[in-house]
């Protein structure tokens, strides 16, 4: 159809060239069994003579005249051995990889090529060339690592004294059953969110990188595919694919999901997409109450607080990767706590793949890892610490780091180019002014906004300056009690020489992303702050603790007081996040497809659609993508010519409008003439209000 989009998706394929011709692949491949067998005879030489190879260099020393046999008689060989061992592995399988994988040097010019012609570089071209470069900087930071073995792999000593360990009090069964009621609890309360309509950037993410590949031909026809996974695994055009997100949720989903061409039958599973995320969020409280255990934080019952948070009814369950981000940090919380103050190997190993678990569940996630690493020097600051258990602790902080880098290096390379294209279009750039800091803090407090961000027509609105004006001297004590509560905290914490370092990371993460935005002229989302929010129920404890060494019962009077009124601050948001979906984009799409399932072969056979803009893509993949009024122009026709009823489907009119070049389509479809305006849906988000159109043709 003339002046309509075609929708062609840019393949990788073509570009992944064979590199099996290159003469000196081939003579790289001639050597291969030799240097393998070279790097695996020196490695067990030194993993199994090591005692051998120190006592035969200090003989060779001793009759030299530099007489070094003293330094290398000082190697720990032995102390070391099981981290040598380790390192040399690791080596030699990166050495046995690079050496059996050709350099893809096709690949690499196809991308210049593309480069130089202004074409798009699709992920499937950037997965080889990166993947190959990180294993080729792993090669000389793991060769470096192997070096330094000896003395990053230095056992503990008997008597060595680390951080003192809290006195933790016996888990009662009285407390496990508490556990397990509040378990219940959130699952009730969250369940219903699990079933809604999902909102732009959840629809988009699975339209994208998750479910099937739909693509409409030259004839109009629609052709379905299923979705390369380097793409859910790899693809960073815009960092809207939360890596481990997608990858938990495709598994979910195409594990429990059945596929069918039944005319009732979904085109997906909400509930499947948003599985791992719901459960992730039950997991965070059950690490919460055991990583204020380790940090001698006896208030774990303020994990209540966190339950009826409304970002823990909404990113607890959201089809992103934010939940997956509270999850590891709640639980690093306490790995980190353990590895400082028992000094063993394996608290640092779930540091080191704790913290790539959630930068790739969310690179935003990188000021988290860097307030950790914060918490973690302030830790090794203390006094208490000699200075033989102040190396130790440093040596394995190192190495923990290092098996951080590694992991990242081996499967995230290919991400950076993307993200350094996104980063140069100045997509986030604003600035921070007094609006975003009112409804930023109310939101990271109160999960709702200071000041209505949503047009005053919108029935499901909500703030706080809304809700006080009903009981505002319960609100207002709420509120007031909440904020000195966290700040009683924060003064509590400080004070303990025990926990002081947890500040590092509650405050510390915050600060950064604040900081950043403002040297880089960003305006983050409010929603940003999501993954600092087990921080404030660290501070919540520690006020708990604090008023329980002052006066037990006024301790527990005045938490319970302070937990109600929070309880009522936020019923309103917490109610409309169980009751209303953030964007009713599938109840958009149903209101003129009586079928839903895009694999029906008569999903397109009375109704087209239009979108623009903000595209119900995952409910409506065969939706016509209106950029201009010829182009609604020439659906219209199209609609006349094949007797179809067409609908467009917009989302937040007044935000399409101020595009200037969608300025001239809404008016038309505003032209009672022309369209019939349907219906509205409300969103509880700005921009998340969609209008549905009909078209008045002759075939009403």
């Amino acid at each position: 159809m003339k002046g309509l989009p075609e929708q062609q998706r840019t393949l990788g394929a073509e570009e992944a060239l064979d590199n099996s011709d290159k003469p000196y692949v081939r003579g790289r491949r001639h050597g291969l069994h030799a240097s393998v067998a070279f790097a695996v005879g020196n490695g067990f030489l030194l993993l199994f003579w090591t005692d051998r190879l120190r006592y035969g260099f200090s003989l060779a020393m001793s009759l030299s005249p530099l007489h070094m046999s003293s330094l290398i008689s000082r190697i720990p060989f032995r102390e070391s051995r099981i981290f040598i061992i380790s390192c040399m592995l690791i080596f030699m399988t990166l050495l046995a990889v690079i050496l059996a994988v050709p350099r893809p040097i096709k690949a690499e010019r196809a991308i210049e090529k593309r480069k130089m012609e202004g074409k798009t570089i699709p992920t499937e071209s950037y997965v080889p060339v990166w993947l190959y470069k990180g294993l080729q900087i792993n090669l000389v930071l793991v060769g470096a690592l192997t070096m330094a073995s000896p003395w990053l792999g230095r056992r503990r000593k008997s008597g060595m004294q680390f951080l003192d360990k809290p006195e933790i009090k016996y888990w009662s069964r009285t407390q496990t059953a508490v556990c397990v009621l509040l378990l219940v609890y959130a699952s009730w309360q969250n369940g219903p969110r699990l079933f809604q309509s999902m909102w732009g950037d959840e629809e988009f993410n699975a339209s994208r990188f998750i479910l099937d590949d739909v693509e409409r031909q030259p004839d109009g026809s629609i052709k379905i595919e299923p979705r390369s996974w380097t793409t859910t695994l790899w693809s960073m055009r815009k960092p809207t694919n939360h890596l481990g997100y997608s990858f938990f949720a495709r598994l979910s989903h195409e594990t429990f999901f059945q596929k069918t061409t039944d005319a009732e039958a979904p085109w997906f599973s909400e509930a499947l997409l948003r599985a791992p995320v719901f459960l992730a969020g039950l997991l965070t409280l059950l690490m919460m109450m055991w990583s204020l255990r380790v940090w001698g934080l006896n208030g774990w019952w303020t994990v209540l607080y966190f339950t009826v948070h409304p970002w823990f009814v909404r990113f607890g369950v959201d089809g992103r990767g934010y939940g997956l981000v509270m999850l590891g940090i709640t639980a690093l919380m306490g790995i980190t706590g353990k590895a400082v103050q028992t000094g063993r190997w394996r608290w640092w190993v779930l540091l080191g793949l704790g913290q790539f678990f959630i930068l790739w569940s969310n690179f935003q996630s990188v000021y988290l890892l860097a307030a950790l690493n914060l918490m973690i020097f302030v830790s090794l600051l203390d006094r208490r610490l000699t200075m033989a258990a102040r190396w130790l602790l440093l040596a394995r902080w190192l190495s923990g780091n290092m098996l951080t880098i590694v992991v990242i290096l081996a499967y995230l390379t290919p991400c950076w180019p993307q993200l350094l294209e996104f980063m140069a279009k100045g997509e986030i750039h604003g600035i921070m002014d007094t609006l975003w800091w009112q409804n930023s803090l109310s939101a990271w407090f109160f999960g709702q906004p200071w000041i209505p961000v949503l047009d005053e027509n919108n029935p499901l609105r909500f703030a706080l300056t809304l809700s006080l004006d009903n009981l505002s001297i319960l609100r207002v004590t709420g509120m007031i009690m909440f904020i000195g509560l966290l700040m009683y905290g924060v003064y509590k914490l400080g004070c303990d020489r025990n926990q002081r370092a947890l500040l590092a990371l509650i405050l510390g993460g915050p600060l950064l992303m604040v900081l950043h935005a403002f040297v880089g002229n960003h305006r983050p989302y409010d929603w940003y702050l999501v993954p600092f929010l087990p921080g404030l129920l660290v501070l919540m404890a520690g006020a708990f603790q604090g008023l329980v060494q002052w006066h037990k019962r006024a301790a527990s009077l005045i938490m319970g007081v302070s937990f109600l009124l929070f309880l009522f601050i936020t019923w309103v948001p917490r109610h409309h996040l169980r009751a209303y979906p953030l964007e009713a984009s599938r109840e958009s799409v149903a209101s003129y497809r009586n079928i839903t399932n895009l694999r029906n072969p008569d999903f397109e056979k009375e109704v087209i659609s239009g979108g623009l803009l903000m595209f119900t893509e995952g409910y409506d993949p065969a939706l016509y993508r209106i950029k201009d009024v010829t182009e609604l122009q020439a659906l219209m026709d199209q609609a006349d010519r094949t007797s179809k009823k067409l609908y467009m489907n917009v989302g937040f009119m007044s935000f399409v409008r101020s595009s200037k070049d969608l300025e001239a389509v809404c008016n038309v479809l505003e032209d009672t003439s022309k369209f019939e305006h349907i219906k509205s849906f409300p969103g509880l988000l700005p921009y998340t209000t969609r209008e549905v159109y009909r078209y008045k043709d002759k075939h009403p």
